[in-house]
């Protein structure tokens, strides 16, 4: 179509859209419509990606054009859910101008308010080189490789259930697992030589059902905490990316998720060695020390610890010590598996503090609030997501 469209087919074309008898040249004429249009209110705040911010800057365009003037959403009314509906299929017709790298929220969703949000608990999955996966028992804390895959109290995970490639059972299963938590969920596993490792929320842990005559080597992404039995004629490989952590025999906390800025390896009791492929000096830790290795692993940096914050997930403890709210909510988001989303740009302020990982989100939130944090918590799906908010121009943390 050569000339402007005019308002009325514009109505017509989200009218047929609506009824789903569109064709693929109409849907042209409404996507070049809607990119050709001029829009004042292009850009989000910095950080800010609510839906209803999209969804009112969208219909005010839409209203705009068919001379409607301004449109406010205050909630899915009839009268105007079409036209917020109209204005959605027009993004998802091929154009992503408003969303910039925003995840794209389908209209038809509803959006709930939420009043708490409950506390990560025991959940994984344990992943077989098959392709078999297993759902572990949530009121299970963690299973043992042996002989046979069981719980700790002994009672079968998968019993004699075969292999769907080489029919073996898989009790007598000699390939590679993986162990999985998603967020919201911890689980523990004792390996074949005695070695136990307890694995934090979003995490994995890739071992041998047995382990060779050389080595004992495991892979881990997240956070786990090892207590390694000692042999001496089997060194203990941890692999984390770049890195490869080298113990006999020890206890030792391991983080190394994607989103946090650096790995970080926590001895306790022991001795380990760390060496990177970025770096070719290797570093031995004494207990009480632990090291941080950048992501390119060109720099290893060696300092003491602080125990307790480090090892406060293993006793059911969040803790926090001079950590920044976005410091806090990345354990958050991985404990009480929601998405964060912000409203401003977060500051360095650094924060003390701590609570029980069996704690509501809310009763977090709550002791949070007393130092000028702002939130609203929301359900979009099955995805739940805590908005933080501006601070109020009077709030000063205590």
């Amino acid at each position: 179509m050569d000339k402007k469209p005019t308002r009325e087919y514009i109505r017509e074309l989200a009218n047929k859209w609506e009824r789903g008898v569109l064709t693929s040249e109409e849907k042209s004429v409404l996507n070049q419509w809607y990119q050709s249009h001029d829009d004042g209110e292009a850009e989000l705040p910095a950080g800010y990606d609510s839906e209803n911010v999209i969804k009112q800057r969208l219909l005010n365009q839409l209203m705009r054009y068919m001379g409607g003037g301004r449109a406010e959403i205050k909630s899915f009314k009839p009268a105007i859910k079409r036209w917020v509906a109209a204005a959605s299929i027009i993004l998802l017709l091929g154009t992503a101008l408003y969303f910039y790298s925003i995840k794209q929220i389908p209209t038809t969703v509803q959006l709930v308010t939420l009043t708490d949000v409950h506390p990560g608990q025991n959940r994984a999955q344990l992943m077989f080189d098959d392709g078999q996966v297993w759902e572990l028992n949530g009121e299970k804390e963690g299973i043992v490789t042996g002989e046979a895959v069981t719980y700790l109290d002994g009672s079968n995970v998968v019993g004699d259930i075969r292999a769907t490639a080489d029919s073996t059972p898989k009790s007598h299963y000699s390939g590679n697992l993986s162990l999985r938590t998603p967020r919201g969920g911890q689980y523990s596993v004792t390996l074949s030589d005695g070695t136990v490792v307890r694995l934090n929320a979003a995490s994995s842990l890739k071992y041998p059902s047995r382990f060779g005559n050389t080595n004992r080597t495991v892979e881990l992404s997240g956070e786990a905490y090892f207590d390694v039995s000692t042999d001496r004629e089997r060194p203990f490989l941890v692999k984390t990316g770049q890195q490869v952590i080298e113990v006999v025999g020890t206890s030792f906390n391991v983080s190394n998720y994607s989103e946090e800025p650096y790995m970080q390896a926590t001895l306790v009791e022991g001795a380990i060695k760390i060496s990177t492929e970025g770096n070719s000096k290797t570093e031995t830790l004494h207990p009480g020390q632990h090291v941080r290795v950048n992501k390119g692993g060109s720099e290893m940096v060696v300092g003491d610890a602080d125990l307790k914050t480090a090892l406060g997930w293993i006793h059911g403890q969040l803790l926090f010590k001079d950590a920044t709210i976005d410091d806090i909510m990345r354990q958050v988001s991985r404990w009480y598996d929601v998405e964060i989303h912000y409203t401003y740009n977060p500051t360095d302020e650094q924060y003390v503090g701590g609570i029980s990982r069996s704690s509501s989100l809310v009763t977090l939130l709550n002791i949070l609030k007393d130092s000028g944090i702002r939130y609203r918590l929301e359900q979009v799906g099955d995805q739940k997501r805590l908005i933080l908010l501006s601070p109020q121009p009077n709030d000063t943390p205590n």
